[in-house]
């Protein structure tokens, strides 16, 4: 729902040199195909890994998608190990793929990655993408906070990853697939859901049809007297990936729970009709009733969900 920034070439370069450095660190220097531990793709798993190292980090989305896509199809028993719960009978009985994606997360360790620590990692990706509300539900702040040049107190966003580390262990620090996003969509929605099963766009992408809308058309009289029961609330997605996107986040349900703010918006709006005329043609209303600019509605939790219902309002739709 809300476009991610691009990453300045600063931190693209923090991010290679210390993540290359890393899978260099923990990749076997010696022949794995040798091992009784690994199965014989291996070496060709991990040459490939390393001769597109710079994209796998730094890539961008549509990039790691074609990564994936050859990893799928060339090392076909190495993604389908990586695809099962590490505690199933299925992921038990095949020890050598289980190795083999075992030492790739090694290779792309993300629990060292998002440790805090002076050199670059999750706390610096964070503050590089400067994000205050989750991109992916715009209901909420994502909590990050890290005061300058303190050590006492840092707290940061979830990073979650777009296509899930379990399933795509070599994608685990790419920067194209970290998105930070409130602790309700990593945790208790998302969870290890597959876009790519779902045809979820990834946020950094525009949408090509626009937007996903709000409207509140026809919900409660255009008058003070309604109640919070009468606000009727729909989101409406421009093409297939912003329904797919709407339904895997749940975001008509949730939405729904913030009925109270979309009420009290209408109430402000109705308040403000019975000005007079002479103090409704001094005072803007976006800013009398919205409380923030429309240009800020990105940066606002519920922004373009209170904004569209703002110029429903404003042009007569809402009655």
């Amino acid at each position: 729902m809300i476009n991610l920034k691009a990453l300045t070439a600063s931190a693209k370069a923090s991010h290679l040199k210390i993540l290359k450095d890393r899978f260099n660190e923990a990749r076997p220097t010696k022949a794995l195909a040798k091992s009784v531990k690994y199965p014989t793709y291996i070496d060709d798993l991990l040459k490939y890994l390393g001769d597109n190292l710079t994209t796998i980090l730094t890539g961008a989305p549509e990039q790691l998608t074609d990564i994936v896509q050859v990893v799928c199809t060339r090392f076909v028993h190495f993604h389908s190990q990586a695809q099962l719960s590490r505690s199933s009978k299925a992921w038990k009985s095949n020890p050598k793929d289980a190795a083999a994606v075992l030492l790739v997360e090694k290779c792309f360790d993300y629990d060292r990655f998002s440790k805090k620590s002076g050199e670059w990692g999750a706390y610096q990706l964070v503050h590089e993408v400067g994000l205050r509300i989750c991109p992916y539900c715009q209901l909420h702040h994502v909590n990050y906070h890290m005061p300058a040049g303190k050590k006492t107190f840092a707290l940061r966003p979830p990073l979650d990853h777009f296509l899930p580390k379990s399933n795509y262990p070599y994608l685990a620090v790419s920067l194209g697939n970290l998105v930070p996003c409130c602790g309700q969509c990593n945790s208790g929605v998302k969870l290890a859901l597959d876009p790519l099963s779902k045809g979820i766009r990834h946020p950094s992408s525009a949408l090509p049809n626009g937007r996903i809308k709000f409207s509140a058309q026809g919900s409660i009289p255009a008058k003070i007297g309604g109640t919070v029961a009468d606000v009727q609330l729909a989101l409406v997605p421009p093409d297939v990936e912003a329904k797919a996107h709407i339904e895997s986040f749940k975001l008509e349900q949730r939405y729904g729970w913030y009925a109270r703010e979309i009420f009290d918006l209408i109430e402000n709006y109705n308040r403000f009709k019975e000005y007079p005329l002479a103090v409704q043609r001094a005072v803007w209303p976006a800013e009398l009733v919205l409380g923030f600019a429309p240009n800020a509605a990105p940066d606002r939790a519920l922004g373009f969900c209170l904004l569209d219902v703002f110029r429903e309002l404003e042009s007569g739709k809402v009655v």
